[in-house]
């Protein structure tokens, strides 16, 4: 099964609130503790935070496509610069794995 078929698998799974994702409901309850530890350890000071000298704004979800995701990000580029702002937008890329840099400007064609 292709990485898209996996994920619309385990999605259908998750939205469809069947047997399935009542089976998937104890890992959801130990994956909310491990987030709440490692937002406490965040806020207490014991893992390090980087603070960036511009304001940064993330957009995502826990749900792969379709969940409005890019439009979203559009709407904020344009609100943002019509407020006067020059935002970037940085994407790791669906399915990336590489670690090399890329960076695009308006006259690189798609």
């Amino acid at each position: 099964m292709s990485q898209a078929g996996t994920e619309a698998a385990w999605q259908a799974v998750w939205l469809g609130r069947g047997w399935r994702a009542r089976l998937l409901w104890p890992l959801s309850l130990l994956y909310g503790w491990l987030i709440r530890r490692r937002r406490r350890r965040f806020a207490s000071g014991t893992v390090p935070v980087t603070h960036l000298p511009v304001p940064v704004i993330v957009v995502g979800n826990v749900v792969t496509g379709g969940a409005g995701k890019t439009p979203t990000v559009l709407a904020l580029l344009d609100h943002l610069m019509a407020s006067g702002w020059c935002p970037g937008v940085v994407s790791r890329g669906h399915g990336r794995t590489g670690t090399d840099v890329l960076a695009l400007s308006p006259d690189v064609p798609a």
